[in-house]
């Protein structure tokens, strides 16, 4: 279902220090602008909303109250070894918004690997594993959800994170890596008020949009801007 619908992607949101967005990065929401855009993608006609988090920064707690008055459907996603550290969500937290009707929790990795496709095979899967069975440990519940850290990854990622999970999250506006993939639009404040506009328009449609001043990636920039990392994933995963 969600594969064919449009998925935002959100970090942190507001004045709380939180997640390794500081304050002037364009992970970080201003209030205003996450809530109009709320507003507006309640609107968008689509079989279901879903929004999603990446990071398990603190300001994910007020980002959830925030979002409380629509039905839609919340995905936070851990790096859990950051758990408990300044800035990030506590276990208790967590288990708090788990609670919650419409929040589910997903693995978001160990120690959020900026460039995962440089990691070996085995490598990938200690990330995968071992931060499931420590939210399984804390949520004393299955998570079937993972989020591909850092938003770059081939299919064969994609691929052996389904050994483990039912979905696989990227980061990327089209599921230009794999079919595996649910992916999403990173929406941020060098973008939100272009995306919130498009949005509002109705006009958007997720897989073949390419919203160029957005900041939104497609694979030609990626390659363009990370022909290196391109290249070495490649040999890695093929090995």
């Amino acid at each position: 279902m969600y594969k064919t619908n449009f998925v935002p992607l959100f970090h942190e949101v507001g004045e709380r220090g939180g997640g390794f967005a500081h304050s002037a990065s364009k992970y970080r929401l201003r209030k205003k602008d996450y809530l109009n855009f709320l507003d507006v993608f309640s609107r968008y006609p689509q079989d279901e909303h879903l929004i999603t988090f990446d990071d398990g920064g603190k300001s994910n707690l007020d980002a959830v109250e925030a979002a409380s008055d629509y039905n839609f459907t919340i995905k936070i996603f851990i790096p859990t070894a950051f758990i408990g550290k300044k800035g990030f969500m506590s276990e208790g937290e967590i288990l708090d918004l788990a609670q919650i009707s419409n929040v589910e929790i997903g693995s978001h990795s160990v120690n959020h690997p900026d460039f995962f496709n440089i990691l070996t095979r085995s490598e990938q899967m200690i990330e995968m594993i071992d931060s499931k069975k420590r939210l399984e440990d804390i949520l004393q519940n299955d998570v079937k959800e993972f989020s591909i850290p850092g938003g770059i990854a081939f299919n064969s990622s994609f691929v052996l994170a389904k050994n483990f999970y039912s979905n696989v999250y990227s980061s990327w506006q089209s599921n230009i890596f794999s079919k595996e993939s649910i992916a999403r639009f990173s929406i941020e404040q060098t973008n939100v008020n272009h995306v919130t506009k498009i949005i509002r328009s109705r006009k958007i449609q997720f897989r073949d949009t390419i919203v160029s001043n957005a900041k939104l990636c497609t694979l030609g920039s990626a390659t363009t801007v990370f022909p290196r990392l391109f290249d070495n994933s490649k040999k890695i995963l093929t090995q």
